[in-house]
């Protein structure tokens, strides 16, 4: 098997590859495993829970199913060796060889027999969805905030996932939508266009289905699905797949279609700086924001537990409020990380915090929309 390519056109095809390879492994994940299929080139990359795989725009010399491995440092420390010229990539039985202006050197090359290949899967794959790549990848750029990092304690909170809403009975109440918690902070999003879709991602998967969707390939993306595996396909036929979690995200009731009796609006910039004030007081690994509703000012004072002792307040104008005589008069506390990553995600001047007290707690809401996509955020009151 022969390829003959512009250094460009292999270096596109491999940054795509380079999402499912396992760095640093000598076997067959840490391999780019090149491809005839049809009449046409490939490589593709298996880690063992991520793959990925590309059409070659190249010039091919074997029959199909012919196929070689390059061992991936090799080859990436190699393309940074030669200059940008036409390259050639050739296959035997155990060993390959790659061509330049500077010459050639041999490199061992794996069995490709044992390579596991995903055809079959992704042939019987269901396509569950087609999505603009920007807005699919700003709502799991969003929601990935809020996966739980304790995947040995709660494996059912370590991903993220679309849930259909149903009844008692079992059915269909409600639209779809992608959620995330830490036991904090809580992401729901309604993806326009994704109803059908049941995505489930693994939370240390979720940076290397962003990397690929941020390549931007194309303007859409479709999603395909199989009951052991997730499949991102751009028009350009480039793919990137990773394993389906076998744990499931549990039902939630964040009370999303229950009206805000308590609420008020802030100016961002405002409350920003008033953060960054009271943090300077407060113990470095306390993130603990006191928030409660002046009623003779019209503002919502701000305070932190000073390291020094004692307390430090900063009222905030605000916009507009309503039902603020429910509101008890101590106010209630969250962790401000979650504050600053509503307000980076959304270019808003302002922030309404819809406010639920419970018997023991409660929580507020922020509803936004982008793009179409309607954002739901809950954070908990903390003690």
């Amino acid at each position: 098997m022969k390829i003959i390519i512009a250094k460009r056109d292999l270096e596109a095809a491999i940054q795509i590859a380079t999402l499912g390879i396992a760095v640093g492994n000598s076997d067959l994940s840490g391999h780019y495993l090149f491809r005839i299929r049809g009449k046409q080139a490939e490589v593709l990359t298996y880690s063992g829970r991520l793959f990925a795989g590309c059409p070659l725009i190249c010039q091919v010399e074997g029959d199909d199913g012919d196929a070689f491995t390059l061992d991936g440092w090799r080859l990436k420390q190699w393309l940074g060796a030669v200059g940008e010229e036409v390259l050639t990539l050739e296959g035997g039985d155990a060993s390959a060889k790659a061509t330049s202006s500077r010459g050639s050197v041999t490199w061992p090359s794996l069995d490709p027999d044992k390579f596991p290949y995903w055809d079959d899967i992704l042939a019987v794959a269901t396509e569950s969805a087609e999505v603009e790549v920007e807005r699919l990848h700003a709502a799991l750029a969003y929601v990935k905030q809020f996966v739980s990092s304790e995947e040995n304690a709660m494996p059912h909170l370590a991903l993220t996932e679309i849930i259909q809403p149903t009844d008692d009975k079992g059915n269909p109440d409600g639209a779809s939508a992608l959620y995330a918690t830490d036991q904090v902070g809580v992401a729901v999003i309604q993806i326009a266009g994704m109803d059908n879709s049941r995505l489930r991602i693994h939370g240390k998967d979720t940076a290397a289905v962003l990397s690929f969707l941020a390549l931007k390939g194309s303007d859409k993306v479709k999603v395909l699905e199989h009951d052991r595996c997730l499949f991102f396909r751009r028009t350009d036929e480039a793919l990137f797949g990773v394993a389906r979690p076998n744990s499931q995200f549990p039902g939630l009731n964040v009370g999303d279609d229950s009206d805000e009796k308590v609420w008020w609006t802030v100016d961002v910039a405002e409350m920003e700086q008033c953060i960054r004030f009271l943090t300077t007081a407060a113990a470095k690994d306390d993130t603990r924001i006191k928030f409660r509703f002046d009623k003779g000012e019209d503002s919502v004072v701000m305070s932190v537990a000073a390291s020094a002792g004692g307390e430090i307040s900063l009222p905030v104008k605000t916009i507009d409020y309503g039902g603020i005589e429910d509101l008890p008069d101590t106010g209630f506390m969250v962790r401000h990380p979650y504050l600053t990553k509503v307000t980076s995600q959304f270019a808003s001047d302002t922030l309404r915090f819809g406010i639920f007290e419970k018997k023991k707690g409660g929580w507020v809401r922020f509803q936004h929309e982008k793009d179409g996509d309607k954002y739901l955020t809950v954070v908990v009151w903390v003690r």
